[in-house]
């Protein structure tokens, strides 16, 4: 056993003998370009070429801006093949291997502003061969006082945005060609309107700008998040997606320092704010801008509000800053649209006027029997009227100018209007109106409920009565003039209450006696005799 294995070993050896011979005695290639390119030599599939010296070593370097590529014995001057031995001269690398020299040269836009006047635009091109060698390509593009500069990251011995915020390296051959915005730093004011905002500087825009963390392209937004809450910073920390929507009245990109200040959007709304708990005059009514704030919470219809609250304190605000919506349905809050329009005082609210706001086809409306509601303006008055046949119960400035009109001219009752809480109350007459002529079942006993008057009438009465035989059922109200027909027409009933002129025709027909006493008064017999007229 021991035998076979120092055998192993000896074989080993002298394998590893016999290719070292070999390996001496085989010929060198280097990668290299003949003429006319021999002097343009970065590019792929560079052809390798043998060596006159079978022990000599490749070299690829930048001579004179453009790259060399051979067999380091081939370079003439002794001084250019010391630079090549050198490991510290990247400008001429030295390598070992079989056609090892391959490696492509870095290149970047290499230029000065104040040399230059077309450094500031987009580069275009393969730029130029950086002076030292770079595996990855580094190149960096800065504004330095003003001026731009683009240059080879390994060509400066010290970091090139060392203290430089206007400045950025990138990656890969002639990658610094960016116009000069993209490597300017903006300063934006940088922000989120929320409860960290205790100051309001964030939202009324005051607050100053500050330096973005990379380039914005000289750039800053501000938009509204999905909460409501403003939000302004550097166009550099959007995504591509959020740029591109990032163009309407919720989100606005602006160019120039400090561009995003001021009120976002323009027409946010201002309320006056303040509570009673905690203000003394916040119950009166405001007559300046001193309680005047910026709503917090953006939405397109935002309102404001003054209301009376569950504990009795008094508070104004922006009704999109309130945590819950009991405001919509109370009748102690008072909604208003337009700037600072919450400038009711408290006892305003307290006598803030309330009307039953309703047709005949809610339950209770027709009788007068459900709750008054705040009307909308704090100078309005209740009305009630007939329209098509359906009651409406409401407040005045619900009205159209024309109906309004109407509704305040005395003269026209169809339409009633009153100035205190809950006045538009009262009963509208609703009577049966059929004539004989037109309709034979209008003699009969009317089993269907009646209709509402056209017109009003606070003592309100139906009538039923005989013209010329013939039967008639209507409202005392509808006639002109709304006199009782039943004082000339002995053959009439009028009653009050609703459909109280339902009965049939032989139950209102007066019958014709006579009616006297055969006395000593009967002077001239004509009771005895029955020639009186009935």
């Amino acid at each position: 056993m021991a035998f076979i294995v120092k055998f192993h070993l000896h074989f080993l050896w002298l394998l590893l003998l016999v290719v070292s011979v070999i390996g001496q005695n085989l010929p060198k290639f280097c990668r290299s370009c003949p003429p006319p390119n021999s002097l343009n030599c970065n590019y792929d599939n560079i052809g390798a070429f043998r060596c006159q010296n079978e022990t000599d070593n490749c070299y690829v370097r930048n001579l004179n801006g453009q790259i060399d590529r051979g067999c380091l014995q081939e370079i003439s001057i002794d001084s250019d093949r010391q630079r090549c031995h050198d490991p510290d001269d990247l400008s001429c690398l030295e390598c070992t291997g079989m056609s090892c020299n391959s490696a492509l040269w870095p290149t970047c836009h290499v230029c000065q502003e104040s040399t230059d006047p077309t450094c500031r635009g987009e580069q275009s091109g393969v730029g130029t061969f950086c002076e030292r060698y770079n595996a990855p390509g580094s190149c960096f593009e800065r504004i330095v006082n003003g001026s731009v500069e683009r240059g080879c990251r390994s060509d400066m011995v010290e970091d090139p945005c060392g203290g430089n915020e206007h400045c950025r390296v990138f990656e890969g051959s002639a990658s610094n060609g960016h116009a000069v915005r993209e490597i300017l730093v903006s300063k934006c004011v940088q922000c989120r309107a929320d409860d960290l905002d205790v100051d309001r500087s964030c939202l009324s825009g005051s607050k100053g700008g500050t330096s973005c963390v990379g380039p914005s392209d000289g750039r800053c937004y501000s938009r509204i998040l999905d909460g409501g809450f403003l939000e302004r910073g550097c166009r550099g920390n959007l995504t591509l997606d959020e740029v591109q929507r990032c163009n309407g009245t919720m989100c606005g990109i602006c160019i120039g320092d400090g561009c995003n200040s001021g009120i976002f959007p323009e027409d946010r709304l201002w309320c006056n704010k303040c509570n009673s708990g905690n203000t003394s005059d916040c119950k009166i009514e405001v007559t300046d801008a001193s309680k005047s704030v910026i709503c917090k919470i953006y939405t397109e219809d935002n309102m404001c509000y003054s209301a009376i609250s569950s504990n009795q304190t008094f508070e104004r605000g922006c009704l999109s800053d309130v945590s819950n919506s009991s405001c919509i349905e109370d009748d102690n809050c008072i909604q208003c649209v337009g700037n600072n329009c919450n400038s009711i005082s408290e006892q305003s609210i307290l006598n803030y006027p309330k009307c039953l706001r309703c047709t005949s086809d809610d339950d209770g409306c027709t009788e007068g029997n459900i709750t008054a509601s705040k009307c909308d303006q704090p100078d309005d008055s209740c009305f009630m009227r007939v329209k098509d046949s359906v009651l409406e119960r409401n407040c005045l400035s619900t009205l159209s100018p024309t109906d309004r009109t109407k509704c305040t001219t005395a003269e026209d009752k169809s339409c009633v209007v009153c100035p205190s809480r809950g006045c538009n109350n009262q009963r509208w007459p609703i009577c049966h109106v059929c004539e004989e002529t037109t309709n034979s079942t209008c003699p009969l006993e009317q089993s269907r409920s009646g209709s509402f008057c056209k017109n009003h009438k606070e003592q309100a009465e139906c009538f039923e009565q005989f013209v010329q035989g013939n039967v008639q059922r209507g409202c005392v109200s509808d006639l002109i003039p709304a006199v009782d027909p039943c004082v000339s027409n002995g053959k009439c009933k009028s009653c009050t209450g609703n459909d109280c002129n339902k009965e049939r025709s032989d139950r209102f027909q007066n019958v014709a006696c006579l009616q006297c006493t055969a006395d000593e008064t009967d002077s001239d017999g004509s009771c005895l005799l029955g020639t009186q007229v009935p």
